[in-house]
């Protein structure tokens, strides 16, 4: 399985929204299927808060969905639509999806969409330096009358046209998932010089 909270995937995906490679109108796009994504521990689709055993199983990749979001959307069937963008998937992701139709990969492009999705979710585990770089606190009541028809037209164009305003810095390294070590540095010299050393 793909685990998207792995340093891998958000050190690339700091990189691609340093560099500008994703553009606001994929971010736009990925706001408007996910309602309550960019909030810290909630689940994008629905905005349900997820327990931290959710979005940690034992022994498994991590979480970001609710399951009944997940059972609808990943593991309820073959799909031939990005989650993220809703454009049609390569014919080799629609055959990936009737091998191991559970895997989140399998139904996101490569690409823009995938480092989109990594922001999303390890916003929804609570990933401290992803919550620090794109989280947002947003009033979920104010999304529902949206969501019901009740908004201005004006909010919503100004809040899926515009690209969220997202700090470029580098976020410092988050914290370990719980049961993992935390390194502690030690001061130490080595030829009169002072190094530090993770003990």
């Amino acid at each position: 399985m793909c685990e998207f909270s792995d340093w891998s995937h958000k050190n690339k995906a700091f990189q691609d929204f340093r560099r500008g490679v994703i553009h606001n109108g994929l971010i736009a796009r990925a706001l408007n299927r996910f309602p309550y994504a960019l909030m810290e521990g909630c689940c994008p689709k629905c905005g349900r808060p997820l327990q931290d055993w959710e979005r940690r199983p034992q022994g498994r990749a991590t979480r970001s969905m609710c399951r009944g979001d997940y059972e609808r959307l990943i593991a309820g069937g073959i799909d031939n639509y990005c989650l993220v963008c809703g454009d049609r998937l390569e014919d080799y992701k629609v055959q990936a999806q009737y091998r191991n139709p559970r895997e989140v990969e399998h139904h996101i492009h490569e690409g823009g969409c995938k480092t989109v999705w990594t922001v999303l979710h390890n916003v929804a585990l609570g990933e401290p330096d992803m919550v620090r770089a794109f989280g947002r606190q947003t009033n979920p009541q104010q999304r529902v009358l949206l969501d019901e028809g009740f908004g201005n037209d004006a909010f919503i164009e100004a809040e899926f046209t515009q690209a969220p305003a997202l700090p470029w810095q580098p976020a410092p390294k988050a914290l370990p998932a719980p049961g993992q070590r935390i390194p502690q540095f030690v001061q130490r010299t080595h030829k009169g010089k002072p190094v530090r050393t993770v003990s």
